[in-house]
């Protein structure tokens, strides 16, 4: 539900990486959490 914060780390290079079913209780029943990760690297 939360787009902004999605976008935000989209855009520092962060990528889905996993899904928890029915993690966040919200109004009318229940909201996935999203797992994500960034590789970091030196170059």
């Amino acid at each position: 539900s939360n787009q902004s914060a999605y976008r935000l780390y989209e855009r520092y290079g962060f990528n889905e990486i996993g899904r928890r079913r029915d993690y966040y209780p919200v109004a009318g029943g229940r909201e996935d959490a999203l797992v994500m990760a960034c590789t970091m690297f030196e170059e």
